[in-house]
């Protein structure tokens, strides 16, 4: 590089640089790829179950149980979920009107509220399906792994409710 002018140089050192940034960026782009596979489903939502992962809760023989079930209430469910999207894209066009309207909110909230309450009566009738044959130690299993859903804190949520408790804090 001795030859080089202190340009020239200078150039060759920021596009070194550049490739070591590039491809560091590569290999993290790679690496986050290969640990979290992009879903072919819908992400579980709050207070519901995901399905594959009760699927994969039961020993490989088992797990018809939950396929069979899913194929009678799958339809049923994409309604439902087909409904609740709507309801949030109902209250956030609400939020977002240009004049707010609180009553527009309120009857958005609402029908948000009832499209909840639908989807997650379908998908407890689903797991009530499962749980309906499956023996006590499967039971078992789904339970503890649907306690400790993703999300969720393994305390129960207990870690994050624990200063509620107190009194709130005064100025002196």
């Amino acid at each position: 590089m001795s030859g080089l002018s202190r340009t020239a140089r200078i150039v060759v050192l920021a596009s070194l640089a550049l490739n070591v940034l590039l491809a560091v960026a590569l290999v993290l782009a790679v690496r986050d790829g290969e640990r979290d596979p992009p879903r072919r489903h819908a992400p579980a939502l709050p207070g519901m179950f995901d399905p594959r992962a009760l699927r994969d809760a039961l020993p490989p023989e088992r797990r018809a149980v939950v396929d069979g079930a899913l194929e009678v209430h799958r339809g049923a469910i994409r309604a439902r979920l087909g409904d609740l999207f709507d309801a949030r894209r109902g209250v956030r066009e609400a939020m977002l009107a240009p004049t707010f309207d609180r009553a527009a909110l309120d009857a958005a909230f609402e029908r948000l509220r009832t499209a909840e309450t639908a989807t997650a009566t379908q998908a407890q009738a689903m797991l009530g399906d499962v749980l309906a044959q499956t023996t006590l130690q499967e039971r078992r299993v789904l339970a503890e792994r649907l306690e400790r859903r993703p999300g969720r804190a393994r305390d129960g949520g207990r870690e994050r409710d624990r200063g509620r408790d107190r009194a709130p804090r005064t100025q002196d």
